[in-house]
């Protein structure tokens, strides 16, 4: 959100990468949500600020999901257009 606006940035990893870092047996390639901040963003309910319960944290993990992410973190945006 930008100064009150919903901007989608798409990033998309080299496909080239995406098969080079699928050999290692600990690699999961999927969609990662960018979130940030670490608790609010991310469906956390231990940060300060928790405006959710734990039921809205499970609905909105499992909408995530049904779209295929595997993976919220704050990085991956950053390290995708670097790639």
């Amino acid at each position: 959100v930008y100064m009150g606006k919903d901007i989608k940035y798409p990033t998309h990893m080299d496909e080239k990468t995406i098969e080079n870092l699928s050999k290692y047996e600990d690699v999961v390639v999927g969609k990662t949500m960018t979130a940030n901040c670490f608790y609010d963003n991310q469906g956390r309910v231990d940060g300060a600020f928790a405006d959710h319960t734990e039921e809205d944290k499970f609905t909105f993990l499992k909408k995530l999901r049904d779209a295929g992410v595997c993976n919220i973190e704050m990085e991956a945006v950053t390290f995708s257009a670097l790639a």
